[in-house]
């Protein structure tokens, strides 16, 4: 007993589909182009979105729930009553760490006024928008009328470099006329004087730029995007700036993706490569070199197609870069 009766009426059916491909060959030739050049318009309204918690966790998910209830009951409020400790959601910052150099101390005259210094740059840098100026004291949160303290030290310093010979710290609590303040989070590398908490030397500080991340949620982007610009070209004999804003992971997993690039353009050439060899034989009639390549150029016309068609309907479709 024979059992094709499925692979007779195929085989007829493909026989037939060949022989119109065949008396018809503009067709699938012309109407495959033209048919993805008009779904290749919706690359027009493609839109980037490098939001990592919308790239990588579920739209309705539990936690995002679980945020807004506490959210309405312990709000974020940036024109006088902001607190970063209430803040759940990243939002707009920019960290600066600085490093001594060498075996000396962040807490040298010589070295706090490196710092004063390059904290004065930051709080000057101005980006502009609908042809505003904006800077730091524009778009910080603000407890009652000031922008929260960057760094509790240097304000206890009242940003005077020579007031540190003036007072002895304590770690990671220290006293000031009776009123304890802590820094523990402001100090890296502290080393203590005999087993106590007095501070003797600390390699680095820690200072933390809280930006807006409400109506001008925009502009403080752009103000991120200057401190990176400055960040990366600033340089000094005493002190190294290293920084972290709520844009770098974001913009780490871009770079990963324009690493990627080539990589699969690599891959697609092996693929190429591979299907053109697997229908190559010593048999000239029968290899089928053209036949491969165009086989490829199909498979990749209909992806890019389908993927840029789900763009044009607003399918959403997360995209890094």
């Amino acid at each position: 007993m024979k059992f094709d009766c499925v692979e007779k009426r195929l085989c007829k059916l493909l026989e037939r589909y060949g022989k119109f491909v065949a008396s018809h060959p503009a067709w699938f030739i012309v109407v495959p182009l033209i048919l993805s050049a008009v779904l290749g318009l919706g690359g027009l309204r493609l839109h980037q979105n490098t939001d990592t918690e919308y790239l990588f966790s579920p739209e309705n998910g539990p936690a995002k729930k679980h945020r807004q209830q506490i959210e309405k009951h312990f709000d974020v409020d940036f024109d006088g009553g902001f607190l970063p400790d209430r803040k759940l959601e990243v939002g707009r910052y920019a960290h600066a760490f600085v490093v001594v150099k060498g075996e000396g101390s962040v807490l040298a005259e010589h070295v706090l006024e490196e710092i004063i210094r390059l904290h004065e740059n930051v709080m000057n840098l101005t980006v502009t928008s609908d042809n505003t100026d904006y800077t730091f004291r524009d778009l910080c949160g603000k407890w009652k009328t000031e922008c929260v303290d960057p760094n509790i030290l240097l304000r206890l310093l009242d940003y005077n470099a020579g007031n540190i010979d003036l007072m002895t710290l304590s770690y990671p609590v220290t006293v000031l006329q009776n009123i304890e303040y802590f820094i523990g989070s402001d100090l890296g590398g502290v080393e203590l004087q005999n087993s106590s908490d007095v501070i003797k030397s600390a390699k680095a500080m820690s200072v933390l730029y809280s930006l807006r991340s409400d109506q001008y949620d925009d502009i403080s982007g752009q103000w991120e995007k200057a401190f990176i610009e400055f960040a990366k070209g600033y340089s000094s004999s005493e002190i190294k700036l290293t920084f972290f804003t709520s844009n770098t992971l974001d913009q780490d997993f871009v770079d990963i993706v324009l690493f990627t690039i080539p990589l699969l353009i690599q891959a697609c050439l092996v693929l190429t490569v591979f299907s053109v060899l697997s229908c190559t034989m010593f048999d000239w009639v029968a290899s089928k070199p053209v036949l491969a390549t165009l086989g490829v150029v199909s498979a990749a016309l209909a992806v890019g197609s389908s993927l840029v068609y789900c763009y044009s309907v607003e399918f959403p479709l997360p995209i890094l870069s």
